[in-house]
């Protein structure tokens, strides 16, 4: 539960986003609430200088998940399954 754990995150660590923090999600986006994670996410997006969405599922499945349209609408959804894949996206990271 993606939104839960951002009510969580809200609550005990928000705090700590200062200087020029960096949002780095691993998720494949499913989730229950998307909507109500995404205003979460919203909030926690406002107070960071980048983020990047990493997914753990090939992009041909994107299509059949939900989620993903939700979330791709505000953030940058990366594939994400490989070292390679995470070197690339977290070049893309520091490019950005």
């Amino acid at each position: 539960n993606l939104y839960r754990s951002l009510l969580t995150f809200k609550e005990q660590y928000l705090h700590t986003l200062t200087g020029q923090p960096v949002l780095l999600i691993l998720s494949d986006t499913r989730t229950m609430h998307a909507d109500r994670a995404l205003t979460e996410l919203l909030e926690i997006k406002r107070r960071v200088v980048r983020s990047l969405w990493l997914v753990p599922l090939p992009r041909r499945q994107w299509p059949v998940v939900p989620t993903i349209d939700v979330f791709q609408q505000v953030f940058p959804l990366l594939e994400c399954r490989t070292l390679s894949q995470l070197e690339k996206a977290l070049s893309e990271l520091m490019l950005a």
